[in-house]
């Protein structure tokens, strides 16, 4: 068994303010090149609008905030709700808390499938 540091640093791109995210892995060698990033959201923070880059899956872990896509219409979600959110690429999207919340975002350019 290893325990590993998680670093972390303060997303300030895309306006984005309250936010501290870094990597959990990165699969370079892989085929489709699948990155895991844990973002902390806090209180009245966000994830300002920007386009994904590929493949993009968000799932809160802990607490809860809310998500938009293309449409700008914000819809909730939660750690206990049993939902995630997939952005395709280059759709404009968006994220934020108003109590906090802790998010894994899975990065591919391939499409994830259903298990």
């Amino acid at each position: 068994m290893e325990i590993v540091t998680l670093p972390s640093e303060a997303l300030t791109r895309f306006g984005s303010t309250g936010v501290e995210i870094g990597p959990v892995a990165g699969f370079r060698e892989a085929p489709d090149k699948v990155f895991v990033h844990l973002a902390r959201i806090g209180p009245g923070g966000g994830i300002g609008r920007h386009p994904a880059t590929g493949w993009q899956l968000f799932a809160v872990v802990h607490g809860e905030g809310w998500v938009a896509g293309e449409d700008g219409h914000r819809r909730p979600l939660t750690a206990d709700g049993g939902e995630a959110v997939l952005w395709r690429p280059g759709e404009e999207h968006e994220s934020g808390s108003e109590a906090g919340m802790l998010a894994v975002i899975v990065e591919s350019p391939a499409r994830p499938v259903r298990l």
